[in-house]
């Protein structure tokens, strides 16, 4: 019976202070982000002398985060396509972007999170 090698990077907590969010008032204040993200991969799959770099993860989570997009619904789906077109080998990828203390009226939230994955 031949076992399978699942290899895991992650970046966790990457932490952004800027401007995201649909409603146009939060394009005018900075606000506290904390990205992670997951990629799952079997260790035979990857092409001879290949590995994954956590460099050219943090380069694509980023990127995205930094870019003029602010629905976080459409940075987190264009985060994992660049993560798949990076690494097309890979098994899945998981992307999870949180707004921490959102500016809600009268009310006190921790966090809103957006989690979306790839397989």
């Amino acid at each position: 019976m031949v076992q399978t090698k699942t290899g895991v990077i992650k970046v966790e907590d990457f932490e952004f202070y800027i401007a995201k969010g649909w409603h146009k008032v939060e394009h005018k204040v900075e606000n506290h982000f904390k990205v992670s993200a997951e990629v799952i991969y079997e260790k035979e799959k990857l092409p001879h002398g290949t590995f994954l770099d956590y460099e050219d993860l943090v380069a694509i989570l980023k990127g995205h985060m930094i870019s003029d997009v602010h629905l976080l619904e459409t940075i987190a789906e264009s985060m994992l396509l660049d993560i798949k077109d990076k690494w097309p080998f890979i098994q899945s990828a998981r992307v999870v972007i949180r707004k921490l203390n959102p500016a809600f009226s009268n009310l006190k939230i921790g966090a809103v999170v957006v989690e979306m994955s790839i397989s």
